[in-house]
């Protein structure tokens, strides 16, 4: 049994619904919303959870990985393009690293 599937029963996530709505207010609360210094990370892109660079920067080592598959963000972006047809019509505003 993986950490996941523990962490899933200990939260009562015994369903696909519940797994996927507890998932996601996971990661809302802690990564995409969350308040800085309050125990949350300020991730608020699938590059941001996978790599942290403001972790990166800060302490000089990355903190706070939600994703430690090599190939999450990819694969992650390629979940969420199957269902781009919910955001047509939408405003988007897109967050773009820069680099020295």
């Amino acid at each position: 049994m993986s950490d996941a599937s523990i962490y899933a029963a200990y939260k009562g996530w015994n369903t696909v619904a519940k797994a996927i709505e507890g998932g996601a207010e996971f990661i809302s609360s802690s990564y995409v919303n969350s308040e800085k210094l309050i125990g949350g990370y300020d991730q608020q892109t699938v590059y941001e959870m996978k790599w942290n660079p403001e972790g990166l920067v800060k302490y000089g080592y990355a903190t706070g990985e939600y994703a430690t598959s090599s190939t999450w963000a990819n694969s992650i972006a390629s979940i969420i393009k199957q269902y781009s047809d919910v955001f047509k019509g939408k405003h988007i505003s897109f967050i773009i690293p820069e680099y020295n």
